[in-house]
């Protein structure tokens, strides 16, 4: 039965249960009672649980992702995914990844890499494209867009969001363990190399001080002996990994998933 949201002490000052309950079901019958039913349908504050809490940063546009992320979810509702895979999230190094399930196998996987998007998006839809699929394992690859064109973030931003990210997750899944693969050192983005190598040491240092946490260094091995990025493992646009550069990543990032796969509850 729908629960009535008059007080009906400040209607009448009854001291009976009974006639209490007279009123409610009167109120209910006469329509001018709304139910609990019908207050969770017009309630904002349900419908929008997924954003509880969440400032959009002025600088910020989630919103431009929504179609990308809508997508998923249609997906989702056609063939549903199992629970207890490893969730890959991040931009388009991880959209781009095709062979990502061969590589991760036998190890099943979720992609859910979107367009160019940056850590605050990740944050944004994470209720969407983390929380929902129960994951045992969960893979970052995020913050290197914000590190990009001529007004990057700071290292100490770009890890204030990941720990940002890190919590919203976490208030649903506490236990979840996260690994978040290194900001690659690019050659079209050279000149943040700086800010680049600086914010992967502190999100390592981070990560040393929750056991829930992982950075996985892939980073040195995008560089050559010069301590450049090394152009034969990148896209012409040398900013995408090309296939030999998803093998590099493979050899790092799998060993370390495998390895704590059947630890992970």
């Amino acid at each position: 039965m729908g629960r009535c949201k008059i007080d009906a002490t400040e209607v009448l000052p009854m001291k009976h249960s009974v006639l209490s309950g007279i009123l409610v079901c009167l109120l209910i019958v006469l329509g001018g009672c709304e139910t609990k039913e019908d207050a969770t349908a017009e309630s904002p504050l349900v419908q929008e649980t997924a954003l509880e809490e969440l400032v959009v940063p002025e600088g910020e546009t989630p919103e431009r992702w929504e179609d990308d992320i809508a997508a998923f979810e249609v997906d989702d509702q056609l063939t549903p995914p199992p629970e207890g895979s490893i969730v890959f999230v991040g931009s388009s190094s991880i959209r781009l990844w095709s062979t990502l399930a061969e590589d991760m196998d036998p190890m099943p996987v979720i992609q859910r890499g979107f367009g160019g998007s940056k850590l605050f998006d990740a944050i944004y839809y994470a209720d969407r494209i983390v929380t929902p699929y129960k994951p045992k394992m969960l893979v970052v690859f995020s913050g290197t867009n914000d590190i990009a064109g001529d007004n990057p973030k700071q290292a100490e931003a770009v890890t204030a969001l990941y720990e940002q990210f890190v919590d919203r997750v976490h208030r649903k899944q506490s236990d979840l363990p996260i690994y978040f693969i290194a900001i690659s050192p690019t050659r079209s983005r050279w000149e943040h190399k700086e800010i680049v190598f600086e914010t992967n040491r502190r999100i390592a240092e981070l990560t040393s001080n929750d056991d829930r946490l992982f950075f996985i260094d892939t980073a040195s091995a995008l560089l050559d002996e010069s301590r450049e990025p090394n152009d034969a493992l990148f896209q012409g646009d040398q900013l995408h990994l090309n296939e030999d550069g998803y093998a590099v990543w493979t050899s790092i990032i799998k060993p370390v998933l495998l390895g704590d796969w059947e630890d992970v509850d």
